[in-house]
């Protein structure tokens, strides 16, 4: 049984164009389904594809022990309610819009909370380990 990467991702509302892969990472180009953006000046639906904008690579939790990149290129629509040619870039709750100037690859939320709960784990262990080895050195 085949189980399609859409599945594995667990991401509502994408599509996966293409997937790359090697022993260490994989690399999933994916675009929205969603249809339209909220318009920033009128706040209706903007439905009406203009563009793409500038390409996200986005880290999402591991899969088979490889690191996940996503790659959207997000959608721009105009509104067809506000004069001018106002468009908006289409935005989705399940990863964070980087800063202007982006260094490294921003994160969805499930890589977010992965990560925090993988680390509140690393600390009670840590903890767990040095409240051990207190008890054993003050051992008589």
């Amino acid at each position: 049984m085949t189980i399609p990467i859409e599945h594995l991702l667990n991401i509502p509302g994408i599509r996966v164009l293409s997937v790359k892969y090697d022993e260490h990472k994989i690399t999933c180009q994916i675009e929205s389904t969603q249809g339209y953006s909220i318009c920033h000046t009128c706040g209706r639906k903007a439905t009406e594809f203009h563009e793409h904008g500038q390409e996200l690579e986005l880290r999402h939790l591991p899969l088979c022990g490889r690191q996940v990149i996503l790659r959207l290129r997000p959608k721009r629509y105009r509104c067809l309610y506000c004069e001018g040619a106002v468009t908006t870039t289409e935005r989705a709750d399940w990863y964070e819009m980087p800063k202007p100037v982006v260094a490294k690859p921003t994160r969805n939320s499930s890589y977010s909370n992965w990560s925090m709960a993988h680390f509140k784990r690393s600390l009670r262990s840590t903890a767990s380990l040095t409240m051990s080895c207190a008890v054993c050195s003050n051992a008589p």
